[in-house]
């Protein structure tokens, strides 16, 4: 009271701090809980938060994350195998590599080396065949159809019979010539023999060997001269050729011992094969 007089009572049961009957310090009803500012820095309160809403949907709680399916286990191991295969390459072609490079220059040399040789033969061979040119001529006795033909000049020829006594021969090879005593086991290059039998009686021999599989056999003309031209093996030891053909009644016999050196020279020398100049 001021002066000594009674302060009037407030109306409408209001308190004295202004606040209706009944009601919290904060404007709330009784027994309900006050959210409490929080501080802020500077001593300053923080708002409080808003009171959930009644009603207001609640977030549904997140999933728990699930294990790993089977397909990533397969798909892992997959892609494991994979990097395994691609390290197992690299390391072999790497090897591979290695290996390479470590032996490329012994390699190229032994190349190199080779194809000199190589070389080296070839030109041996063709300066070989340069020398049997130009062919040197040979002629058989008139009597005996005066049979021509010629022969590598790097050959030499010995006439061991000149048929004032039976058979006509004549023995060549590239070099000198083998021992004609045993014509047997002598190996030569050409052997021309004009001997006094039918071709049937020197034939006969041969065409055992073609049945027995020994000797092949075919028809062969050159000029004026027609007969047989065996092929295979002609004895035990000898692998050669022999062309049989009727001159009068006497048979030209003309045989190479080896194919494997002779068999061109044999061809050229037949090539030009003539009787009497034709």
């Amino acid at each position: 009271m001021m002066g000594g007089m009674p302060m009037p009572q407030p109306q409408g049961g209001m308190m004295n701090n202004g606040a209706p009957m009944g009601a919290g310090t904060n404007g709330m009803p009784n027994g309900m809980p006050q959210a409490q500012p929080m501080p802020m820095g500077g001593g300053q309160p923080m708002p409080a938060p808003a009171p959930a809403m009644a009603g207001a949907p609640v977030p549904p709680p997140m999933p728990a994350q699930k294990k790993s399916s089977v397909s990533e286990i397969v798909l892992l191991v997959v892609v494991c195998l994979i990097a395994a295969v691609a390290i197992v390459a690299a390391v072999y072609f790497f090897m591979q590599w290695n290996d390479l490079n470590n032996n490329f220059e012994s390699r190229v040399a032994q190349e190199k080396s080779e194809a000199e040789a190589a070389q080296m033969k070839a030109d041996e061979e063709r300066f070989q065949e340069e020398r049997k040119s130009p062919y040197s001529p040979f002629s058989g006795p008139d009597d005996y159809g005066a049979i021509y033909f010629e022969y590598p000049k790097t050959w030499d020829v010995y006439v061991s019979k000149d048929g004032t006594k039976g058979d006509y021969e004549a023995y060549f090879a590239a070099g000198s010539v083998p021992s004609v005593t045993d014509t047997e086991n002598s190996r030569y290059a050409l052997r021309f023999l004009i001997k006094n039998q039918s071709l049937d009686t020197v034939q006969r021999q041969y065409d055992t060997l073609v049945n027995n599989g020994q000797l092949s056999a075919r028809n062969y003309t050159v000029g004026s001269i027609s007969g047989t031209l065996f092929t295979g093996m002609i004895t035990k030891s000898i692998n050669g050729q022999v062309f049989l053909a009727k001159i009068n009644d006497k048979t030209l016999v003309m045989q190479t011992d080896s194919t494997a050196h002779f068999e061109t020279d044999f061809a050229n020398v037949l090539s030009k094969l003539r009787r009497g100049g034709n």
